[in-house]
């Protein structure tokens, strides 16, 4: 996202005059989600600035602070014991948005007594050729170029608060090594199908449809 990110932290960047963050700090608000947690590291005193304790947009925030890189996973293991959570909570990347209901997510999470779950966006992949639905080695039907929808990650999730356990202190981890140990000590590893709108900001061109993308979906 360089040159853009230079001089400031990607969840910053504007989209409809306001930093991506906050659109997705209001989302949370208006579904009654008032306790933030935000993991900074680089340039995070600008979003120390801007948000400070939350007051000012009527939720609590609180910040750990990532001495380097530790994955979206690893930060967890950052959490103090004053601020680790009593029941299932969300972590969200900070350069997407969605009209997600992010309180029926967690719902859904709880519902199903899920210890992790994922929220799943519909992907499209395109086979460019010919395409042989086979049983053994039998032809039972031929397409011309299909295409096919997979469930892919989205950059949210729920989680239960015993999952931290899974986080060594310090050291770095990504979601899917965390839910790989999940899934090795027996927990419940479950998906949501994201249905509603998403937009992820990862590359400059994204970046330039979000707008856009808040037109349609946020402003009313």
């Amino acid at each position: 996202m360089r040159p853009l990110t230079e001089k400031l932290p990607k969840p910053m960047l504007t989209v409809g005059e306001k930093p991506i963050l906050r659109i997705i700090i209001e989302s949370l608000k208006n579904v009654g989600i008032r306790k933030i947690l935000i993991n900074i590291r680089y340039l995070g005193d600008i979003i120390q600035d801007y948000f400070k304790d939350g007051s000012d947009f009527n939720v609590q925030i609180d910040y750990i602070q990532e001495p380097h890189p530790m994955g979206t996973a690893g930060s967890l293991g950052l959490i103090p014991e004053r601020l680790k959570p009593q029941s299932p909570f969300l972590v969200i990347n900070g350069d997407l948005l969605t009209t997600l209901n992010f309180k029926s997510f967690r719902d859904f999470h709880s519902a199903a007594r899920f210890d992790f779950t994922l929220c799943g966006r519909p992907y499209k992949v395109q086979v460019p050729f010919g395409y042989p639905v086979i049983e053994g080695d039998i032809v039972t039907e031929f397409k011309e170029k299909p295409t096919f929808t997979h469930l892919v990650n989205s950059g949210i999730y729920c989680l239960s608060p015993e999952l931290i356990k899974y986080v060594a202190p310090n050291e770095y981890m990504d979601m899917p090594d965390l839910i790989k140990a999940a899934i090795e000590n027996g927990k419940r590893v479950g998906v949501f199908p994201l249905r509603e709108k998403f937009h992820e900001i990862g590359r400059p061109e994204s970046y330039s449809a979000a707008e856009k993308f808040y037109a349609d979906h946020f402003r009313a």
